[in-house]
């Protein structure tokens, strides 16, 4: 099942139209950085429109993924509509969607995470791993997380589990 986005969001990911910066400029400060880096498109479309209209939007995006999740039980690859919405919830909360913001980013990742945590396709799915490499990042214990991933063997067979696991561990022996 392919979740319905609507126009605005799916026109302006069409169209190569020419991106007004002094729309993000005032809000630079405010965005977090990701390592894909950030749409210019979708931050000028957030940042240019109204709050109201914005949290209405966005809103309705939720909506519409969580339908359909809910839908998804027959779909050959359920767990693609929960990458597009945790993609999707990354670039549409430029504040940082791990910090609130109504973003629902964490209980997206738990959701997802629980969802298929004993299905054995996804296991070593990168994409499947990557959602516990987001949480790690977000929660107050990352050392846990990456241990519940080797215990439980997730991810066990791929080089993305032990690069971030050293990563955090770098970062935290200061």
């Amino acid at each position: 099942m392919q979740c319905q986005q609507n126009p605005s969001i799916q026109d302006r990911q069409q169209t190569a139209s020419p991106v007004n910066i002094d729309l993000i400029v005032d809000d630079k400060e405010n965005i977090q950085p990701i390592r894909e880096g950030r749409s210019a498109q979708t931050l000028s479309h957030l940042f240019a429109t109204q709050l109201n209209d914005r949290v209405q939007e966005l809103e309705q995006q939720h909506q519409q993924f969580q339908h359909d999740i809910e839908h998804s039980e027959d779909d050959d690859d359920p767990l693609d509509i929960y990458v597009r919405y945790i993609q999707w919830i990354v670039e549409n909360y430029p504040q940082g969607a791990g910090q609130g913001h109504d973003s629902n980013l964490l209980p997206v990742l738990e959701q997802a995470m629980k969802a298929f945590k004993g299905d054995e396709r996804y296991r070593n799915d990168p994409r499947y791993v990557r959602f516990y490499v987001q949480y790690s990042g977000i929660v107050e214990d990352p050392d846990h997380i990456f241990k519940f991933m080797m215990a439980n063997n997730i991810g066990v067979q791929l080089a993305m589990l032990y690069e971030e696991y050293a990563e955090y561990l770098e970062d935290t022996e200061e």
